[in-house]
């Protein structure tokens, strides 16, 4: 969201190669998880091949 224009916002992500988050689900959870197949928007750059995205879960 633009919060100054209450619209939604199509911005370049601001990640770098390496870059990860850590996530800890504190009750029961359906996690659903993408590696960004935007293909109505050049938000990734234009010709921007798939990318390799990878999870763990940690019990």
């Amino acid at each position: 969201m633009d919060g100054q224009r209450r619209a939604l916002a199509f911005a370049a992500p601001v990640t770098a190669p390496g870059d990860y988050i850590v996530l800890r689900a504190e009750m029961d959870a359906v996690v659903a998880f993408s590696a960004c197949p935007q293909d109505i928007l050049p938000i990734n750059g234009k010709q921007t091949p798939p990318t390799e995205a990878h999870y763990e879960v940690i019990t």
